[in-house]
């Protein structure tokens, strides 16, 4: 946990919540509309450090989730959402792939 604490001080709260910010962005605007609802507000001034959003159906997202997981993709199912909650080990490939796999 120091060294996580550290890492973040070193590099910057602001940096940190900007990176994370940006790859939630980048996901909602990549979202398969007519697949995908975003759960999380639109506006990313409204919404936390991750992003939620869900399949047209409940079947459907916990299908999603399954695929997911099994594609080792961690998400977290909540509230019959998908939560997506990246850090600074995440990159834009991270949210390619999760985007590929959503929409296979």
């Amino acid at each position: 946990m120091d060294a996580s604490l550290e890492l973040v001080l070193r590099i910057g709260p602001e940096t940190v919540h900007a990176h994370n910010a940006n790859l939630i962005s980048q996901m909602f605007e990549r979202l398969p509309r007519d697949r995908c609802i975003a759960a999380s507000p639109a506006d990313a001034s409204r919404r936390g450090p991750y992003g939620c959003f869900a399949a047209r159906n409940p079947e459907k997202t916990a299908a999603l989730y399954e695929r997911l997981k099994k594609e080792n993709v961690f998400v977290s199912l909540r509230e019959g959402n998908l939560r997506v909650s990246p850090h600074l080990f995440n990159s834009e490939r991270d949210i390619d792939r999760l985007i590929a796999i959503i929409t296979v």
